[in-house]
This record gives C-alpha cells, structure tokens and sequence, in this order.
C-alpha cells in the first residue's frame, strides 16, 4: 500500500465518521447501506471515498507545492522531469536550489538517501528547514 493509498484512506474514512456524525443536525439521513461504520461500509462505496479523497490529496499537494515554491521564489523544476521521477534528496536539492539544514521531514519516514517523487520531497521539505540557494532574482538564475 502507498503512501498516497493510505493517505486518501484515512482522509476518506475521516470524512465518513464525520460526515455520518453531522448528517442529523443537518436534517439529512444517509442511505442506509453507507450509513455503517467504516469498516462495513460496502467496498464499492469505500473505494469511490478513497478515490475522491486522492485527487483532493493530489490538487491539495500542488497548490501547497505551488504555494511553498512561490513563497521560497524556487524556479520551476525542469519541464523535462516526469511528475514520478524518483531521485535522492540530494539531487532535488540541486534541480530546485535549496539545501535541507534540518531534514524533520524525514524523521520517522524513509532514510534520506532513498530516491523520492518531486511532490514528496516538497512535502517533506515543508516539514524541514531550509536554506535557499538560488539568488532572488530569477534571471540571474539563467544566466
């Protein structure tokens, strides 16, 4: 199971229990057939949640990275890179100019040297300090 699968797992059994629990004051009623605990809520139903969940982890995770990236005034990765490239830390480091000084975001995780996706190092990254090392102004940058 991945990451991201255990990820939208939990988000989408957390937006049942809470959605089954505000339904009433609300004045709507649930189906009976979801309106279960989690675990017995039907398959076909559970993975339709998950789903959902998944591509609002996955439009959440962008417009953070977005957000982070414009924040931290990093240059756009390379337009020659896969969206699951996997590549050590280090050398993410390097594509987006920035060096981790405390690597939090990896404590508990994966081993820092392990080859991650662009969007999961921007995530872990958040959790860590860094230190930017592109110049501010981004044209310097190309030249």
């Amino acid at each position: 199971m991945s990451d991201n699968f255990a990820r939208a797992e939990a988000l989408a059994q957390r937006f049942h229990e809470t959605y089954e629990r505000l339904a009433p004051s609300f004045g709507y009623r649930t189906r009976e057939a979801s309106a279960k605990p989690w675990a017995e809520v039907p398959e076909d139903n559970r993975l339709l949640m998950i789903a959902v969940c998944q591509e609002l982890l996955d439009r959440a995770d962008a417009l953070a990275l977005a957000w982070v990236a414009d924040e931290m005034r990093l240059p756009p990765p390379s337009c020659d890179l896969e969206a699951d490239q996997l590549l050590p830390p280090a050398e993410w480091e390097q594509v987006l100019g920035v060096k981790i000084i405390d690597p939090d975001g990896w404590r508990g995780n994966k081993p820092w040297g392990v080859p991650i996706t662009l969007t999961e190092f921007q995530r872990r990254a958040m959790a860590s300090t860094v230190e930017k090392l592109v110049p501010r102004n981004l044209d310097e940058a190309h030249e």
